[in-house]
């Protein structure tokens, strides 16, 4: 009887202890898709993980309220009150330091940031959002946030513009979709304005010589345009746009699946037709135009489950700029190409085909593919310009494991044809007749790089690419990184690479049919070669439960046969290789800051020293800053839908080429060769309400600052229709040109209902 009594006192105790236990379940997401592995945990110390699916569940507890925080690496941490027995759903806000980012562009392999032994910076389409106005921005509107990397425009009237990496020209840049090259050096002038930034889901940056990879072009670094798939993209969006100076943009998006098959179809189009001359230099300050590009990517479902991505990209544009009464009313399309009335005028034509296949039954054998043609018909002034340009690229590589390697191995083909209607493409034969002749090269290649884990403190990548040319032979490009972890939150990295590079003048340089310099060229051009070394240093740091990285990047480029264009002497742009070296070095140093209350902070300054070294001496080379300097301030005000974004930047002195203006008694008279330190602003205010929809506003250009001179000069010839006159050029152009501009804009995003499950 005692032990039956005792046997049911515990029963009852535990039944009724158990009576007051209490559970909390549900999911966690980062707005779109599950977050697996976040960690939940109570006051108290009880714990879970979120499985695959961002499910969890707490069971135990002693009380009814529970605070619940969850963290995960890549996130802020969040805490927040829950009810007991009830589903919850917990968005979690991504860290702007990405440290769990995957990224494709250092290795062509998945790997985390922070893991990765190539430093690969990354500019996520949260941080876009936060500054840059989605209606109307394209991808050179990105690239205002990346410290050391500058939008350099080389006409002051058709505005045409490229990325310079550390000071380097823009062509030596390699601008890659979803990890396959796609622009040309025809394109580069124009195509990049061509990617909105509604369909990117990040910008990967590399610096330095990345050739043994992704081929010649990539001399100063890549920059990788990764697009959003069906997962990162809402059901449906829609975003209109207009501005103070007359231009309207919108954007359409629908991503959907047919039975296993899913995929994203995006329209963007805009227009601009609106006179305005602030500086006064008889020139519309900004260009009139339309555009549209239509834009798909798909996701193909195989049977045997291995990956399947085709896109297309099809790009129009109509770009004209010039005097009121070339503009005025459309006149430009009846006097395009007149010798009175002066004028630019740009039509672009542009289709790609991208895709990525993995060839089933072996694991990782991967095809990536391109396919792009590019047609321009332009009018500089009376003189026609017209070109066309074909890229394919093909790349089979294999990635597999041994031990602690990790080896990718692949063959590369590239075709490059080019042709216009310049000398660049003639040829006298003997009869001294002058035919066509377009340029076609033909590169196979193969390349292999190992990753090899040494231990959890070291780590080295050596890799080796070799192309083939026709003019040249067997091209070796060869590159070595080598990383080591002093602690979980601090590393180091050197590297050292080599490039090489075959220069499409004429497609890579308009400045000899804008404006009316004559083109000399002294000799016979040999292909640049470039050697690099560089050096990193990075650190995570905390402070009351807020998380920074510091980063310090050292770098120095020499580079052997680099094809100077010389404007020193008027009327004329002479090509000629260089008969010394030309170095580009300097450091970088940006910091960056998270802070649990919503306020992100990027900091940002670049020193560079860009020249020539001859005999005769040391000559700074044009259009490349001595410094720069950028710091950008987001917020997100919790639980009231209001983010406000602030991206201000400091632009050192710039060298200039050698451009003259009229007195009043029509002598010559230099413009000065370096530019003045300026400083620019932007903001944008955006208000998220119900139903998906938001509205924002913004400042391009805050305190309307404009550059001293016109980009134009040669322009007060009393004797020559403007435009016209022997000295009239167009490159003068460091900085804003037309001043403050105000924007306006309207959005709508209809989630997928089930984007929890994906």
């Amino acid at each position: 009887m005692y032990r039956l009594i005792i046997t049911l006192f515990f029963s009852i105790s535990i039944y009724f202890c158990h009576g007051q236990e209490y559970s909390v379940k549900g999911v966690i997401t980062d707005g779109r898709t599950p977050i697996p592995g976040a960690v939940v945990k109570t006051e108290s110390g009880t714990g879970t993980v979120t499985d695959e699916n961002g499910v969890f569940e707490l069971t135990g507890l002693p009380g009814k309220n529970q605070k619940l925080q969850i963290s995960c690496l890549g996130f802020k941490t969040k805490t927040v009150e829950a009810s007991v027995n009830k589903s919850l759903k917990i968005e979690l806000q991504e860290n702007i330091l990405g440290l769990n980012e995957v990224t494709v562009t250092g290795t062509m392999m998945p790997n985390a940031r922070k893991n990765s032994t190539v430093k690969v910076e990354v500019i996520s389409s949260r941080q876009m959002n936060n500054f840059i106005p989605s209606g109307g921005s394209s991808l050179m509107e990105s690239f205002k946030m990346i410290n050391g990397v500058n939008e350099v425009v080389a006409c002051g009237v058709c505005y045409t513009n490229s990325v310079s990496i550390n000071g380097l020209p823009g062509a030596y840049t390699a601008i890659l979709i979803n990890g396959t090259p796609l622009f040309g050096n025809l394109a580069s002038v124009y195509g990049l304005n061509s990617i909105p930034s509604s369909v990117i889901e990040r910008l990967e940056v590399v610096r330095g010589p990345a050739s043994t990879l992704y081929g010649s072009e990539a001399m100063a670094g890549v920059i990788n345009v990764i697009t959003k798939d069906e997962y990162h993209m809402p059901k449906a969006s829609f975003d209109l746009m207009g501005t103070s100076f007359g231009e309207l943009y919108g954007n359409a998006v629908y991503s959907t699946e047919i039975g296993e098959t899913n995929g994203v179809i995006a329209i963007n189009g805009g227009y601009k037709r609106a006179f305005k001359d602030k500086n006064e230099d008889q020139f519309n300050d900004m260009i009139d135009f339309e555009r549209v590009s239509m834009y798909t990517n798909w996701n193909i479902a195989q049977k045997n489950g291995n990956n399947f991505k085709l896109g297309a990209q099809v790009y129009y544009e109509d770009r004209r700029n010039g005097t009121e009464s070339y503009l005025k009313n459309n006149a430009y399309r009846d006097i395009r190409g007149n010798d009175s009335i002066y004028g630019e005028s740009i039509y672009t034509k542009r289709m790609m085909i991208f895709g990525e296949y993995e060839l089933p039954g072996i694991k990782n054998l991967n095809v990536t593919f391109s396919m792009s043609n590019h047609e321009q018909n332009s009018y500089y002034g009376s003189d026609l310009y017209e070109a066309s340009q074909k890229t394919g690229f093909i790349t089979v590589s294999k990635t597999f494991s041994i031990k602690n390697h990790t080896v990718l191995s692949g063959a590369t083909f590239r075709l490059n044809h080019y042709d216009d209607n310049t000398v660049a493409t003639e040829e006298t034969i003997n009869s001294g007749q002058i035919i066509n002749n377009p340029s076609a090269q033909y590169i196979p290649g193969i390349f292999v790089e190992d990753n090899w884990e040494i231990n959890d403190s070291w780590s080295l990548l050596s890799g080796l690419r070799l192309d083939y040319y026709n003019a040249h032979g067997l091209i070796p490009s060869p590159r070595l990184h080598i990383k080591k972890k002093f602690s979980p939150v601090t590393s180091s990295s050197l590297s050292f690479g080599t490039g090489f590079r075959i220069v499409n003048l004429f497609t890579e340089d308009h400045a000899f049919v804008s404006g009316q310099r004559d083109i000399i060229i002294e000799e016979d051009l040999k292909p640049e070669q470039s050697y690099n070394i560089a050096w990193n240093l990075n650190h995570i740091y905390t402070f009351n439960n807020n998380q920074g990285m510091l980063d310090l990047d050292v770098f120095y480029t020499r580079f052997s046969n680099r094809i100077t264009p010389d404007y020193d002497t008027p009327g004329q742009i002479i090509y000629a290789n260089t008969q010394g070296h030309f170095i580009s070095r300097g450091i970088n140093i940006s910091n960056v800051i998270d802070f649990q209350n919503g306020i992100t902070i990027n900091q940002g300054m670049n020193l560079q020293e860009v020249y020539e070294q001859t005999d005769e001496g040391y000559q700074s080379i044009e259009f490349a800053p001595k410094w720069t300097a950028l710091t950008s301030i987001a917020y997100e005000i919790p639980k009231t839908g209001w983010s406000m974004g602030l991206n201000m930047r400091l632009n050192g002195p710039v060298r200039m080429p050698l451009t003259y203006d009229l007195s009043a008694n029509n002598e010559e008279i230099a413009r000065p060769r370096w530019t003045p330190t300026y400083f620019v602003a932007d903001l944008k205010v955006e208000k998220t309400f119900k139903h998906g929809f938001s509205a924002y506003t913004g400042i391009n250009n805050v305190f309307d600052y404009i550059q001293e001179y016109s980009p134009l000069s040669g322009t007060e010839d009393p004797d020559s229709p403007i435009g016209f006159a022997d000295n009239f050029d167009t490159a003068y152009n460091y900085g804003p040109v037309a001043g403050r501009n105000f924007f306006l804009g309207i959005k709508w995003e209809l989630p997928h209902k089930d984007s929890h499950s994906h």
